[in-house]
């Protein structure tokens, strides 16, 4: 595998629709609002985008200085395997770092005239920023600690989806917590599948995850309502804001992911859990991406 492949495959592209879709749901409401505005939608996507790549990188990296990756199943890590080394690796943490701290600012910059406004704006960033990276790095990375659903749920959900929502708006309705909760919970379902994936991996190298705890039978039960219950939230917000029919579109993804749940449900091996992670993360994206078609075209 030649150099650029190797960092393709270290940024992970299939993950990228769990970073953009907290921003699609946060723009449709925004142009429910009548506030939609393209260029700070443009780089809330192309910040979203890089936080992404960003945790990917952080994460191929420290799984493998903690060695949780030598046995992994699934898509293969790039510095665990020797493709790309651990020293390249930082560089482009750090270079990719600065890109979405650039890319932010512009944004913070062109939404916002408050300062004290811009400085909320600034310490979600660099909250961001540092939950990106210490996801597995460092010796306290709190992906090692079974935290990794409670903060895809406030980075992927709420801060995402509020946050693009506020650029535009500059206001926090508080059903808002509906749809942006969906998102997290569909980003949690799509974490908490692979590590149902890796349980027992992580467990020989004192990795903690929700499903660790959960134990396999368990964790089917949790990934089923991680996936449902977004609908459900959707389909609650939908209602409240006098959808019409067309504007359910959104809800075409379910039955894909009613299989998905059946499929894990009957599962009883969890190396063939993998090729359910790209269904979940483009059912979410998908799911986003109706909810604003059905805003803007459908409304």
């Amino acid at each position: 595998m030649n150099q650029t492949k190797s960092w393709i495959q270290a940024a992970r592209l299939r993950t990228l629709p769990l970073g953009l879709s907290c921003v699609l749901v946060g723009g449709a409401c925004a142009y429910s609002a009548n506030s939609f505005e393209v260029l700070p939608f443009i780089l809330c996507l192309l910040t979203a985008s890089g936080l992404q790549i960003l945790s990917n990188f952080a994460n191929d990296l420290g799984d493998a200085i903690k060695g949780s990756d030598d046995n992994r199943s699934g898509e293969m890590r790039t510095v665990a395997t020797g493709l790309i080394e651990q020293s390249q690796m930082r560089r482009a943490i750090l270079i990719t770092s600065a890109i979405v701290f650039l890319l932010g600012s512009a944004l913070i910059f062109i939404a916002f005239e408050s300062i004290p406004i811009i400085v909320v704006f600034y310490l979600l960033g660099g909250l961001s920023i540092w939950s990106a990276i210490n996801y597995t790095m460092g010796e306290n990375a709190y992906g090692y600690k079974a935290l990794g659903d409670v903060f895809v749920f406030l980075f992927f959900g709420l801060v995402g989806t509020l946050g693009t929502y506020y650029c535009m708006v500059h206001s926090f309705p508080l059903d808002l917590l509906l749809p942006a909760s969906g998102t997290g919970l569909f980003a949690v379902s799509v974490l908490h599948l692979n590590n149902m994936r890796d349980r027992e991996e992580d467990l020989k190298h004192d990795k903690q995850t929700i499903a660790g705890y959960l134990g396999h039978e368990r964790s089917k039960i949790y990934f089923a309502l991680l996936s449902l219950v977004p609908f459900a939230l959707f389909g609650t917000y939908a209602l409240q804001h006098g959808f019409e029919n067309p504007q359910y579109i959104f809800l075409v993804p379910l039955p894909i992911i009613a299989k998905n749940i059946r499929t894990v449900l009957k599962n009883s091996d969890p190396s063939q859990l993998d090729r359910l992670l790209k269904v979940n993360a483009l059912s979410s994206f998908v799911l986003a991406l109706l909810f604003l078609v059905g805003n803007i075209w459908l409304g």
